[in-house]
């Protein structure tokens, strides 16, 4: 528990004027001293996302006529994600809407996709920050972090919360994923290779141990 010292006594059990009330806590007199100690209970961090992860049912499979080497990726950060269909998914996509592809080889697999032309409907597509296209035994796969061994946790401490791109931002922006803390760099690694980031005390949020799924997710203190 952290300690809040108050200096006017009036102000533990009424508000003083334009000030806010005092937390709730413990209240103790300090026998060394004439001022008041009160002792506040440590917030509660509960999770912000807890809804169950919806990957879609699809195989493996790539379209027929596509070869296996369009995946195989020289380099970590070679990859990216391409829809399965002719057009975008509407909405957030989930990992069975996309393949992973080399970048240079995505042209063909598109043309494996969609051979025709088509009118696709009018409707938003947003990006999902927790999936990715990485690197994994030299082939390009869809990684889907909330999932994913990068969040895979035992304990709170070993959770953090970031930014889903490449560098933690030096201020601002807002949590998107949470993984272990010891896999930032694979990471950073897999989905943007070799990046020079700001030199500057990375922005970071808290992140916990799901209880149940034993993976990091984004928490906030109430």
């Amino acid at each position: 528990m952290r300690l809040a010292r108050l200096f006017a006594l009036g102000c533990v059990t009424l508000a003083c004027a334009g000030q806010r009330p005092p937390p709730t806590g413990t209240v103790a007199a300090d026998a060394s001293s004439s001022e008041v100690v009160v002792a506040i209970d440590a917030p509660t961090v509960t999770p912000i996302v807890d809804e169950e992860i919806d990957g879609g049912t699809c195989t493996p499979t790539y379209p027929k006529g596509s070869s296996e080497s369009w995946r195989a990726c020289p380099v970590a950060y070679a990859c990216t994600l391409t829809p399965r269909s002719c057009c975008s998914p509407c909405g957030v996509p989930r990992a069975c809407d996309l393949f992973a592809v080399v970048v240079s080889n995505e042209h063909l697999l598109r043309a494996k996709v969609c051979p025709e032309p088509m009118a696709c409907p009018e409707c938003e597509s947003n990006e999902n920050p927790q999936l990715h296209a990485a690197c994994r035994n030299a082939k390009c796969e869809v990684i889907d972090v909330r999932n994913d061994a990068l969040s895979a946790c035992t304990s709170d401490d070993e959770c953090i919360a970031r930014v889903s791109h490449c560098c933690d931002p030096c201020e601002g922006g807002q949590p998107e994923i949470a993984i272990r803390k010891d896999a930032v760099v694979q990471y950073r690694q897999e989905v943007c290779g070799k990046v020079k980031c700001m030199n500057c005390k990375p922005k970071t949020w808290k992140a916990i141990c799901h209880s149940t799924r034993k993976h990091c997710v984004i928490a906030a203190t109430p």
